[in-house]
């Protein structure tokens, strides 16, 4: 327990806006910096850490204004937005959180909409290596007005597989089982689909071969995306999954436990992440350009993991039955068809 306390708090050092120019410093400059962190870590530890789940567990029918929210930071991605809005409020989502990270694509202008609806809250969040950071303030700051919380991508959805399974349902039996603090979500990975260039349909619809079942390059399928209770949340450090509070822990949808950031063994008989990291090679492009979303670095993508991560022995679109009578998806068609 006491080395989970203090990867905590060095943790949430980590994230203080000032530690990138100081970590490379003089070691007593270090030190130093350190030192005047603690007091406040320790706060945060107190406050998010300790008092949180336990007001958690004595709030007992507390009335959530979104049972299910989505967190979303984002950059120079927003001719995707809708599509990703529109499909997880099909599968019950409430509420998205868009973090814009240094945006220059007219974002804010295409989710005029959703704003005005309530559907989506808006955060400027400029800077380099922020995902960990937006999504422990959308932890902190919403963990009282949303119920469940799940952290994804642009080129992510997520799905209950069998037709009759609602997501929330899943969610709410799972959180059921004892110090549950989230829930891991593994990824079937998609191909390009043969398309060279970016296509003029929707990225759910146009991309429909994916990995073979028995493919893991580099543990793909094994990586995890979380579904969590923030209040059982102290922070994220990265993209896939956060540190836990006190006694809280991961499990995958059968209920075993999951460390860090993969699973031991893939499970997708309850539901699945489609992950459309490669798409077309136009578009692959304009991933290149648009760098790491944690460093800034922009070489790090290359084409060799490109093809790596380019599967397509498999045909699925079992996703596209979701869209079923939608009229979002309906009204798109017939634009496309006039």
């Amino acid at each position: 327990m006491l080395y989970k306390i203090k990867d905590c708090i060095m943790a949430d050092i980590r994230q203080n806006k000032h530690f990138t120019l100081i970590k490379r410093r003089a070691q007593i400059i270090r030190y130093s910096y350190y030192l005047l962190s603690m007091p406040r870590a320790i706060g945060h530890y107190v406050l998010y850490a300790c008092l949180s789940p336990i007001l958690d567990c004595l709030i007992g029918h507390y009335k959530f204004q979104n049972q299910m929210a989505m967190v979303l930071i984002i950059k120079n991605e927003s001719s995707y937005i809708e599509e990703w809005i529109e499909f997880h409020k099909i599968i019950g989502f409430t509420k998205f959180y868009i973090f814009d990270n240094n945006s220059t694509d007219d974002l804010k202008n295409k989710l005029e909409p959703y704003i005005k609806e309530g559907v989506v809250e808006y955060i400027y969040f400029p800077g380099i290596g922020m995902q960990g950071k937006a999504y422990t303030y959308a932890c902190r700051k919403y963990r009282w007005k949303t119920k469940y919380m799940m952290m994804l991508d642009v080129d992510e959805f997520v799905y209950p597989v069998g037709e009759n399974y609602k997501l929330l349902t899943i969610i709410e039996q799972l959180f059921q089982l004892n110090n549950c603090g989230g829930i891991g979500v593994n990824l079937r990975w998609y191909g390009n689909s043969g398309y060279e260039k970016k296509p003029e349909g929707c990225v759910t619809e146009s991309y429909i071969y994916r990995a073979n079942d028995e493919w893991d390059y580099n543990r793909a399928s094994n990586i995890i995306k979380t579904i969590s209770n923030p209040r059982r949340v102290f922070l994220f450090e990265g993209p896939t999954h956060p540190l836990y509070c006190a006694k809280y822990t991961c499990i995958n949808e059968k209920g075993k436990l999951v460390d860090g950031a993969w699973a031991m063994k893939p499970s997708f008989q309850m539901m699945r992440i489609n992950h459309y990291w490669a798409r077309s090679k136009e578009e692959f492009l304009d991933k290149q350009k648009r760098g790491n979303v944690n460093t800034g670095v922009t070489g790090d993508k290359t084409w060799e993991l490109y093809e790596h991560y380019n599967r397509n022995e498999k045909f699925d679109d079992s996703i596209l039955r979701w869209w079923n009578g939608n009229k979002w998806w309906e009204k798109k068609h017939q634009k496309e068809c006039i």
